[in-house]
Order: C-alpha cells, then structure tokens, then sequence
C-alpha cells in the first residue's frame, strides 16, 4: 500500500469501528503538509493512543500529543478506556 495508506484507512472505517490494534507504516514525506490532520482525523474516532515501535524505548502517546515530522515511521494504534 506504499503511499496509499491513509485511502486504505479510510476503505477500513467499519473495521476500526471495533477499535482491533492497527500497525500502520507511515511516511510523512509521501503524503504532504495534510498528512498528519489527515491520519489523525481517520483514527481519533476509533483509538486513543499510538506506540512508534521502532523505538527502543516505546511508549504510549495519547493521538493528540503525536508530532509527526515528515519522517517514517512504524506506528501501533490503540484505544485505551
């Protein structure tokens, strides 16, 4: 899905309705300026929070704190109560 992933997000609204653990490679130089709104406005319905696995040290980020800065990077999406 190189490039394409946020249309794919958007083909996958029912399923993220269920809110299952979404592991999503995400390079921010493909999809421009919008990229970043864009992404956080397919997932913040449905999850809470996002792990960058490639990490040493990964940790949960609430989708509101998460900066993404044109970079690439492998993130897991989750929804904490």
């Amino acid at each position: 899905i190189e490039g394409h992933e946020l249309t794919a997000l958007e083909g996958m609204r029912e399923v993220m309705r269920a809110s299952p653990p979404l592991l999503l490679e995400y390079s921010g130089h493909v999809h421009g300026a919008s990229g970043p709104s864009r992404l956080a406005g397919l997932l913040r319905e449905h999850y809470t929070h996002a792990v960058n696995v490639r990490r040493q040290d990964p940790t949960l980020i609430p989708l509101e704190q998460m900066k993404l800065e044109g970079r690439q990077y492998d993130f897991m999406f989750v929804r904490i109560p």
